[in-house]
Parts: C-alpha cells; sequence; structure tokens
C-alpha cells in the first residue's frame, strides 16, 4: 500500500488548519475509583482534542467511585472549557462497566455519525491518528474494488486476545448491530471483561470475507498503549499471578483462574485453557465452572457473535450504509 498521498495529503492539512470531521465522534468509557486515574484521563482527553490536522466530537460517559472524584472532574472541565469545546461527557451516578457506557453513547449519539473510533481512558493518541485513519477511510473507500468497513494500527498488544476495540475506526452500523445482539446476555457484558466479547467481535469482522471486503492494516502503532499503569485493568492482572513462596509453595489468588478461563472462553483460546489445567496445579477441568459459573452462556453468547459476524448479508446491508 502506497502512503505517499497520505504524507501529502497530511501536509497539505496541517498548512490549511484543522479540519472539523462532521461525520466521525470518538467513544470514552470511564469509571474512576482511584487517585491517578484523573490524571490519565486528562493526558487522554489532550490528546484527542490536541490532534494534528483534525477534530472531532469526542463523547465521554464517565461513573465515580465518589464525590470527590465527580468534583475534581467537573472542576477540570469547567477550567478548560475552552480547549475541550469538542467534548460532551455524561456522567453516570452508578458504577457502570465499559460496554455499559458504549451501550448509553452508542444509543444517544450513533446515529449522527458515519464512523466511530475509540480511546481507552488510560491511553492517549498519536497526534496523527485521527487524520491518518479518517484520510485512508475516505479515500481507499472510493478507490478500491473492496469495501471497507473497519481500519486498525499495529495496536496488538500481545495477549491472548490480540487486537483490543480501541484498534479500530469502524462503521457505526457495526456498533449498532452488536447491542442488538445482546438481548438476554446483558449481564455477560458487566464485567471488567465484557469489552473483549465486542473486541472479539470485530476481530471475525476483520478475519472473514477479505476477497470481498477489506480492513485496512496501518502498518505502524498510532495510538499508546499504557502498560505502566499498575491499577488499571490489565496491571491488577499480572499482579493475580502466581507466585512462588520461599517454603516452595505457590500463592494462588483465584482470580488468576477466573480471569484466565473466561478469557479462554470470550475469545475461543482452548489452548489457553488447556495450559492452565496442565500448569502443575491442582485444577480439573471441572473446575472451569466452579471460577466461571456463566461458561455455559458465554459459550452460547460467543457463538452468536461468531455465527453472525459471519454472515455475508450482513456484511452486504453494513456496506450499503
Amino acid at each position: 500500500m502506497d502512503y505517499n498521498f497520505l504524507k501529502n495529503k497530511l501536509k497539505e492539512c496541517e498548512s490549511a488548519g484543522q479540519t472539523y470531521l462532521k461525520d466521525t465522534c470518538i467513544f470514552i468509557a470511564s469509571h474512576i475509583s482511584y487517585d491517578n486515574q484523573l490524571e490519565y484521563l486528562d493526558k487522554c482527553l489532550d490528546s484527542l482534542i490536541n490532534q494534528k490536522c483534525a477534530n472531532c466530537d469526542i463523547y465521554l460517559s464517565i461513573s465515580f467511585s465518589n464525590n470527590k472524584y465527580e468534583k475534581k472532574f467537573i472542576k477540570y472541565h469547567n477550567k478548560n472549557k475552552t480547549n475541550l469545546r469538542y467534548l460532551t461527557y455524561i456522567i453516570s451516578k452508578e458504577q457502570k462497566f465499559q460496554m455499559e457506557h458504549f451501550k448509553k453513547l452508542t444509543s444517544m449519539f450513533s446515529n449522527k455519525y458515519k464512523y466511530i473510533m475509540f480511546c481507552d481512558d488510560d491511553d492517549t493518541y498519536g497526534e496523527y491518528r485521527l487524520a491518518t485513519f479518517y484520510m485512508l477511510m475516505d479515500h481507499f473507500e472510493y478507490n478500491l474494488d473492496k469495501k471497507i468497513f473497519a481500519i486498525s494500527d499495529l495496536t496488538d498488544i500481545g495477549e491472548i486476545q490480540g487486537k483490543e476495540y480501541w484498534s479500530y475506526m469502524i462503521k457505526t452500523k457495526i456498533i449498532q448491530e452488536f447491542y442488538e445482539l445482546i438481548d438476554g446476555y446483558d449481564d455477560l457484558l458487566k464485567h471488567n471483561h465484557g469489552d473483549m466479547y465486542f473486541s472479539m467481535y470485530l476481530q471475525n469482522y476483520t478475519q472473514n470475507f477479505n476477497n470481498e471486503y477489506n480492513t485496512l492494516l496501518i502498518p505502524e502503532c498510532l495510538y499508546n498503549y499504557n502498560k505502566d499503569n499498575p491499577d488499571s485493568i490489565c496491571g491488577k492482572k499480572y499482579k493475580d499471578q502466581p507466585v512462588l513462596l520461599k517454603n516452595g509453595q505457590f500463592n494462588l489468588n483465584k482470580d488468576y483462574w477466573k480471569n484466565g478461563f473466561r478469557l479462554g472462553l470470550i475469545c475461543k483460546e482452548y489452548k489457553q485453557i488447556s495450559y492452565l489445567l496442565n500448569s502443575g496445579f491442582d485444577i480439573k477441568k471441572e473446575d472451569i465452572e466452579k471460577y466461571v459459573p456463566e461458561k455455559k452462556r458465554i459459550v452460547e453468547f460467543t457463538k452468536i457473535l461468531y455465527l453472525y459476524s459471519n454472515n455475508k448479508e450482513l456484511h452486504n446491508n453494513i456496506m450499503l450504509n
């Protein structure tokens, strides 16, 4: 893929000033529960608002573990209203998980836009990410024989689950269709790993129908994934791993097994489940349901998502919208 045209367009764009992308928005979900989290969120918002060449609307659905954090956030927003003119935030009075936040944003705002991007609340965008994604989507959608429904960059974090949802710019109908599918399975999304259903759903889209449709992959990373936040979900996951004690025994945290089995089921990574079962600890196959009581429903739901994202007629409908 020749990116010379893009470099030239970015140069033209910079000299012409900022462009407001009225058909694109960015969704952020956040629950503030520890002191440094607001600082991470501030950096996240700054990176989105101060994008080079282009701006778009930013929607933040946010909840707080206490009033202190809420007041601090509102104070920050009031102080920076001029810089935050593209930001709309929705405050939930009770804690919500990521996919609950995104469900609210999707129902309230998605019909206004053609494309949606995402950012995790402790990560940041590279300064040209928005402009690069938009220019590629806009250019190739009208200049390739194949239809385009998503763009991603090299933000695979090396975990078993591969690309996260925030790797992508997607056509709006994709997330709308996702939320139409969750009827009866809403409770599975109310979990720290609930976003992985959406991530795997997007991955299925990118892996199917490559002869007719295309997911553009940018051969560089334009997303700054925060690997150094010990209080994030991923940071806590690493803390949960078995620790060898001085007496030769392991300090086992049950969350290690809960999260490992759950992610294995969601991602259909049965090698991961097999690894956990054969890792030398007294864990049996029948213990999976003890650690993940929703095992049967997780398998049902992932099957629904997989079959739906393999539906050729569905892909055709999305291409037309």
